[in-house]
């Protein structure tokens, strides 16, 4: 009796984990059919060759603009609003 108990045990946790790997194989099936768009190579492009359209400019912050920010002691003041930030790092 017990040895059925174990069969029926191992049953249901191998059908756990077929399901599993099926969820995992669609979700890998629709990250491959989204990889072929033109939309994810545009986006790479973009974001990792800094690639533009014609007559586009492409603004990149450097990591330390924001470090810079963040180290800046404000005292009692109160905080700078984000669009005054911007205005700084474009009029300096």
């Amino acid at each position: 009796m017990s040895e059925g108990l174990s069969r029926s045990d191992r049953r249901t946790e191998l059908q756990a984990e077929v399901q599993e790997l099926e969820m995992q194989k669609s979700f890998r099936e629709k990250e491959i059919a989204y990889f072929q768009t033109t939309q994810f190579v545009e986006e790479e492009a973009r974001n990792r060759l800094h690639w533009s359209y014609p007559g586009e400019r492409i603004l990149i912050i450097p990591d330390q603009v924001e470090a810079t920010f963040s180290q800046k002691k404000q005292g009692d003041l109160p905080p700078v609003p984000v669009y005054k930030q911007w205005l700084h790092l474009f009029t300096k």
